[in-house]
């Protein structure tokens, strides 16, 4: 792991080394300025960043609107399609003009429109901030083109945008927020009040670069107001100073009018249409080249000033930016004094001359040939974030620009860990931002996952916490970005969370930390502090500090939410509301109701500037529920719905019992008689957490019992009780398990759709008594184990016992049956792993599924019985299903079990759910399995039985040429049916022995007899007949006699005469034939019969 970590420190201090250089693409500008001289010459213009190199190539087909969804939205299967690498599969989304705002001969109509939707433009002299002009310009394109601004009326600080992306004395933050008045700082050692002249001189004449930019205003740096930071209109000197002055402050840092969301650098050589979709939905791009004043040199006349057209011929330095607004692809080549290879020219945008009227010219709006050698392949568009999504809180560590690298290579998760420390008590984080500025982005873009942890120890990793929210998404581009959250997450004051981002091919931005800058000052803040970034190489957590120096570009931003408070007055008959004031907001909406869970009904519209509210239209001894709401302008807004606070207009009790009855707060004052009726039917021990009911009957909206605390409460029914809510809860825990017991039954019934009867996060144990309960979604829906200990438990719903996580139901005694309702009905639904312990009798029955395990296994066990009955399976569980003892019992039309069973147990199998046809033996097996059968049923005592069926073949072989037996033995159960099967019967009757042929068995197989015990079948083939005759001398060659004339095959004369000898008399042998249909056990054929005729015809032929 050391040896590891020394290479990648190797690698980023190579990678921080590169962009550390930066200013070695530093150009000079010489441009024609309003009030100097046009040859004067100053330091500044625009400085080549290593991420202005090499600009990945996206796919051209790719729309603004496209963009938008693959960053905040996980990839499908379009996506994956945009995402191929095949570019030659695809085509650009839309048709995009040949000319915009219109073509270049329409100089009229170009002009009226850069009237209505461009600003006036802007003078940068005596300063080489032309990279801070193009970044305001597009900022003030975007406002007038997307926001509907009025383009004479907006009007951002260049002044203010490069005092912050460059950051001179600037504090190093834990964290931020909008005002930063509240929040802690890590003071750099400078004062950063105390900004002298040459110091703004130094700023505004060192040049920057639209990246640089992009990461100031993802810290809420700008875009400020011009009245903010006045653009100055003279260099300072020893008698007078810089005009006008700014005093920078926490103030003036966040005076900002508009906020990046979101930063992207095109490839302009490469992706002209995306750059032109760009300009005509945001209204421009940022893009950089070598500018001249028009003076000819060796290489030509750049600029023609007849027709305003520029190009270079030759590769140059890059030096200046502007901002692109239009473009003309058919703009003539011959317009340019040096002729570009083909037509075409961007509509530019520059910054060298004031002018309300837009006109034509080197200093303000002039066309640059596609072709133009000097032009920079990226290109930057700024996307900005709309007021009504403005946070209140923004959280980061990257402070200063001073150099950034990141790591290549797919495996590595970075993390920053924040702790929120807002002044609101709680803070919603609704989006986390990072930046990807120098790793690589491939064709069709890179992936991401951002999770989000909370509740973090100090010092401990990133993930140790609890994750409250993932997602992903693709970035198509280099550039800076935000990501809204799709689940939000709600943080308490004080609380440690983290941010983890992680690409597919590298890491977001690392910074480096601040160190000295000779053209500015010097300083060094260090880099970063322990327990703030992380990386995960793949193996395990690193802090960066102790690493390596440097904090990841990783940002949170946060929306602080109202805290309230709320307290009865003395009279108790108003009710004094406060609260604390939150940022962001144009006022508050205060409600009210009279149920926790109830219709909240406006109440008052306070202004922002108010933060307290008396209620006096209350009751006395009346409870009432209060919520209060943002406002932002001038809309509640209602995304996080406020936790509603509590106040009783009475009496105040000394201690209030986590428990309600029928809706009623048990409190000291009525634990004794909850109701204070005569017959005190209910009462609650708190010494002992007890709620005994005695004939309690309750029908109202809230639960009969709803109970929030942490220790068991145990319910002991002494009397009958009857419980028919009309709710969506009969009994509720939130937090503890339930204990039920007593003599007496207890019945719930919930007759609303989606009620619960009995809901509980723990457990629910059933000692003794009768528990019934019944409702339309879950008779009983847990969390936690069901213990039954004796009595009877019948649960019925659409589930009639819903669990969740690992679970078991386990029943020493007594018995328990659960019943789902309806087509879809399922006895007992565990999702996650379930185990029955049965040593009394539990039965699930429903309407579909008996038990049902989604997400987990299933074990049974136990010394009672089990039994799932299911119209359509008996038991389903997409894993395993162990069956380890007792007495299991399923049916199932469909299947009784679906599912892999393991069993330990024997087991038989009907192929019918009555049991009455095709029984097979489930013998013990650690197998994993699949049972067709519709009815299966596991016992200890299941015996098994066995039957020896033997074959034997006599004066002859089987058909497959043995004659040794054939055994065959028959398994069944204890009062099966035992049959032979087609299969069991050998085939027998075509290999007799030499005079011998097909015989008969002496008691013929079929698969229709009932075989009771074993017995033997025998096969004999019989003996051929055997005849005498006389005998007559054979002639000494027989003699054919030809045929004559045709015939139809040859004929054969036998031979005539006399033989020379009579015949003999044959010899009288016993008879042995039988009939066939006489051969049977009583009439068999005996051995000796049959060696007396074999020696008889023996004799025969010896005396012959």
């Amino acid at each position: 792991m050391k040896k590891k970590l020394k290479q990648v420190k190797a690698c980023l201090m190579a990678t921080v080394l590169l962009a550390g250089l930066m200013t070695a693409n530093f150009g000079v500008a010489s441009v024609k300025a309003e009030t100097t001289d046009s040859t004067e010459e100053y330091g500044g213009g625009n400085i080549s960043m290593p991420w202005d190199e090499n600009v990945p190539v996206a796919d051209d087909s790719l729309t603004v609107e496209k963009v938008d969804e693959l960053i905040n939205s996980e990839s499908d299967d379009e996506d994956d399609e945009l995402l191929h690498n095949d570019k030659s599969k695809y085509v650009p989304t839309g048709e995009i003009e040949s000319a915009y705002p219109a073509s270049c001969y329409t100089q009229t109509a170009i002009l009226e429109h850069l009237k209505k939707y461009a600003p006036p433009s802007r003078n940068q002299s005596p300063y080489g901030t032309c990279w801070a002009h193009a970044c305001v310009a597009l900022a003030e394109l975007y406002a007038i083109n997307q926001q509907g601004a009025d383009r004479d009326n907006v009007d951002y600080s260049e002044r203010h945008l490069a005092r912050y992306t460059l950051g001179y004395g600037e504090p190093h933050m834990i964290s931020d927020a909008e005002s930063g008045d509240t929040l802690t700082f890590e003071d750099s050692g400078v004062n950063c009040s105390n900004i002298t002249d040459d110091d703004e001189i130094a700023i505004l004449m060192r040049g920057g670069n639209a990246g640089e930019a992009a990461q100031a205003l993802m810290r809420w740096r700008g875009f400020a107001s011009e009245s903010t930071a006045p653009y100055p209109t003279n260099k300072s000197s020893d008698t007078k100073p810089i005009s006008p002055k700014v005093y920078w402050n926490k103030t003036t840092t966040y005076s900002d009018e508009q906020r990046l969301e979101n930063c992207y650098i095109i490839n302009i050589k490469e992706n002209p249409d995306i750059v032109k979709r760009y300009i005509k939905e945001y209204g421009g791009v940022y893009a950089t080249f070598h500018a001249t004043d028009g003076i000819s040199n060796i290489y030509g006349l750049e600029f023609n000033y007849e027709n305003n057209c520029f190009y270079e011929p030759v590769k140059k330095d890059i030096n200046h930016a502007i901002a692109i607004v239009g473009w003309d692809d058919n703009y003539p080549k011959s317009n340019f004094h040096n002729t570009p290879e083909t037509n075409g020219a961007w509509l530019v945008r520059n910054s060298w001359e004031s002018t309300t009227t837009p006109k034509f010219g080197y200093d303000t709006y002039f066309w640059l040939s596609y072709c133009d050698k000097s032009l920079a392949e990226s290109a930057y568009a700024f996307k900005l974030q709309d007021k009504n999504e403005w946070k209140d809180n923004n959280y980061y560590y990257n402070t200063q620009y001073c150099g950034i690298s990141s790591y290549s290579g797919s495996g590595y998760k970075a993390a920053n860990v924040f702790v929120a420390n807002s002044t609101s008590d709680k803070e919603v984080l609704e989006s986390i931002s990072f930046n990807v500025l120098m790793g690589s982005v491939p064709y069709g873009g890179e992936g991401y996952t951002v999770e989000i942890y909370r509740g973090l120890n100090e010092g401990a990793d990133p993930d140790s916490g609890i994750l409250a929210s993932r997602q992903q998404g693709t970035i198509p581009f280099k550039g800076t970005y935000t990501i809204d959250l799709d689940a939000p997450v709600i943080l308490n004051k004080g609380e440690r969370y983290s941010v983890i981002v992680e690409l597919d091919g590298g890491t977001v931005d690392l910074e480096p930390g601040l160190f000295s800058s000779s053209d500015i000052c010097t300083m060094d803040a260090g880099c970063g502090a322990e327990g703030q970034s992380f990386l995960n190489d793949g193996w395990t957590w690193n802090d960066n500090k102790k690493n390596f120096c440097g904090n990841w570009c990783i940002g949170a931003q946060t929306v602080d939410m109202p805290s309230l408070a709320a307290v009865a007055g003395s009279d108790y008959k108003s009710v004094n509301l406060s609260w604390n004031a939150v940022k962001g907001v144009s006022g508050y909406e205060l409600r009210r109701s009279q149920k926790s869970n109830g219709t909240y009904t406006k109440i008052a519209s306070l202004k922002s500037s108010v933060n307290s509210y008396t209620d006096s239209n209350i009751t006395k001894d009346e409870k009432y529920y209060y919520k209060l709401y943002r406002v932002v302008d001038g809309k509640v807004d209602e995304r996080y719905c406020p936790e509603p606070i509590e106040v009783y207009a009475g009496e105040p009790f000394k201690i209030e019992y986590p428990l309600k009855v029928g809706g009623k707060k048990v409190t000291d004052i009525n634990a004794g008689n909850v109701f204070g009726d005569s017959d005190c039917k209910v009462k609650y021990d708190a010494d002992n957490n007890t709620l005994t009911l005695n004939g309690y009957a309750y029908a109202g909206k809230d639960p009969a019992i709803e109970y929030t605390g942490d220790a068991e409460l145990k319910i002991e029914v002494v009397g009958n009780c009857f419980i028919v809510p009309g709710g969506s809860y009969g009994i509720k825990s939130s937090k503890g398990a339930l204990r039920f017991s007593g003599k007496n039954a207890l019945q719930v019934s919930c007759s609303k759709d989606g009620s619960n009867a009995i809901y509980s996060v723990g457990d629910i144990t059933i000692e003794s008594g009768g528990l019934y309960v019944d409702a339309k979604k879950n008779g009983i829906y847990t969390y936690g184990d069901v213990i039954v200990k004796g009595g009877k438990v019948e649960a019925k719903g659409e589930v009639g016992i819903h669990m969740f996580g690992n679970v078991s139901i386990n029943i020493s005694e007594g018995t328990v049956t659960a019943k789902g309702i309806g087509d879809n009905g399922v006895g007992v639904k565990a999702v996650g792993n379930l185990t029955i312990t049965s040593n009394g009798t539990i039965q699930a029955q429903g309407g579909k599924t008996g038990i049902l395990c989604e997400s987990g296994n299933v074990s049974l066990a136990g010394e009672g019985t089990i039994q799932a009955q299911g119209d359509e399976t008996g038991i389903f569980c997409d894993n395993i299903i162990s069956i380890k003892a007792g007495e299991v019992n399923a049916t199932g039309s469909v299947q009784a079990i679906e599912g892999k069973v393991v069993n330990a147990i024997l087991g038989a199998g009907w192929t019918d759910t009555e049991g009455k046809n095709g029984k097979s033996l489930i013998p013990i097996s650690e197998e994993k399995k699949e049972l067709s059968y519709k009815k299966v049923q596991f016992s200890e005592e299941l015996a098994s039985v066995t039957t020896t069926v033997n074959f034997k073949v006599v004066n002859g072989s089987w058909d497959d040429g043995e004659t040794k037996d054939k055994v065959v033995k028959i398994e069944g159960f204890e009062g099966d049916v035992l049959k032979l099967s087609a299969d069991n019967i050998p085939a027998v009757g075509t290999k007799p022995s030499d005079g011998y042929k097909e015989g008969a068995w002496d008691i013929i197989p079929d698969t229709t007899t009932e075989i009771t015990k074993d017995i033997t079948y025998t096969y004999m083939y019989e003996k051929q007949e055997t005849s005498v005759v006389p005998t007559t001398e054979p002639t000494t060659e027989p003699t054919t006699e030809p045929t004559t004339g045709p015939t139809t095959g040859p004929t054969t004369e036998p031979t005539t005469g006399p033989t020379t000898e009579p015949t003999t008399e044959p010899t009288t042998t016993p008879d042995i034939t039988r009939d066939k249909n006489d051969i049977s056990p009583s009439n068999p054929v005996k051995v000796d019969e049959i060696e007396k005729t074999i020696f008889s015809i023996k004799d025969e032929k010896d005396t012959k």
